[in-house]
């Protein structure tokens, strides 16, 4: 008796694909923080943009590193207006860190 060598076919979405495919290859974690990086550029003036090294988000935890030690008390003081902004756009966003 001949075995049959055809590989079952499976429909699926592109989307469903995409985002299988994103999820194993961890890329999904960096379109996000592209996205929050974006965000935080629209909220932002040039002179906060040019003291802003780094945006990220782990845990839902939005970390912003700012190397102007005056600027960062600031925006320590304005953290809940900030929080709000990107809640605006993601309400899963649980926190915003200065750094």
């Amino acid at each position: 008796m001949k075995k049959n060598n055809k590989r079952e076919r499976k429909i699926e979405s592109i989307e469903k694909l995409t985002s299988n495919f994103f999820d194993q290859n961890k890329i999904n974690s960096k379109l996000f923080d592209k996205k929050i990086e974006n965000l935080w550029n629209t909220f932002s003036n040039k002179f906060i943009q040019e003291r802003t090294t780094g945006v990220y988000c782990k845990n839902m935890i939005i970390y912003i590193k700012i190397n102007s030690s005056p600027l960062k008390s600031e925006l320590e003081n304005s953290k809940e207006i900030t929080l709000k902004k990107f809640q605006k756009y993601h309400k899963e966003i649980e926190n915003v860190v200065f750094i």
